[in-house]
């Protein structure tokens, strides 16, 4: 598949041929690849964690999520939250581990080893790779999403504003569902409704759930 170079990535439907191929001519095996989580490791530190659901056969183009943790959060701290959902809906999580208190571009390298990762044990489906976070993981979860072809779609729970300058496909722009608590300070506080008008402006289908 295609890695992140900055804040753009490249995951685009020529990888999913070639993963077809790939399958076709057997050099590709998931059979090593166990169900439940998973840690990923890449030396100096960096990690991330992948679940696989055990309802899903591990022949098949799998759907993928990235989630992002929040500020100062650790990947753990997300699984019991992630993981029925993961297994109901037959989704691959990748949760990396960002290297400092949020996400920037110094995580490029724990993205893009992730993501190997994954593919070396996985058919992913390229077009159903998703990208998601929680506070500043679903800020940077839209930075990745909108700056970066190939991305389905984007969810953020709980996110702060940031800018997002312009689309990197506008032939499709990834839709996106924005979930805050009604007394959220990123709700209450003016960032969904900056949020709204930038997605608006950049032709981004959006959705807003609030829920107390």
């Amino acid at each position: 598949m295609g890695h992140w170079s900055g804040t753009s990535v490249d995951r685009s439907l020529r990888a999913l041929a070639i993963v077809a191929v790939l399958v076709v001519l057997g050099t590709v095996d998931g059979a090593a690849a166990q169900a439940g989580w998973a840690r990923l490791d890449f030396g100096g530190g960096r990690y991330a964690r992948r679940y696989l659901p055990t309802s899903v056969a591990i022949c098949d183009p799998l759907p993928l999520v990235l989630f992002l943790h929040g500020a100062g959060g650790t990947p753990e701290a997300y699984e019991s939250h992630l993981e029925a959902h993961a297994e109901s809906l037959g989704l691959v999580l990748v949760l990396p581990a960002a290297s400092g208190a949020g996400w920037s571009d110094a995580d490029t390298p724990t993205l893009n080893a992730a993501l190997d990762a994954v593919d070396a044990e996985l058919v992913v489906d390229g077009t159903r790779t998703y990208v998601a976070g929680h506070s500043a993981g679903g800020a940077w979860a839209y930075i990745l999403g909108y700056g970066s072809p190939g991305i389905a779609a984007i969810f953020s729970m709980s996110a702060p504003f940031y800018s997002v300058g312009g689309v990197a496909d506008p032939s499709y722009v990834p839709p996106i569902h924005m979930y805050y608590g009604a007394d959220d300070p990123n709700y209450t506080g003016g960032s969904a409704a900056a949020l709204e008008a930038q997605w608006t402006r950049l032709g981004a289908v959006h959705e807003t759930d609030v829920q107390t």
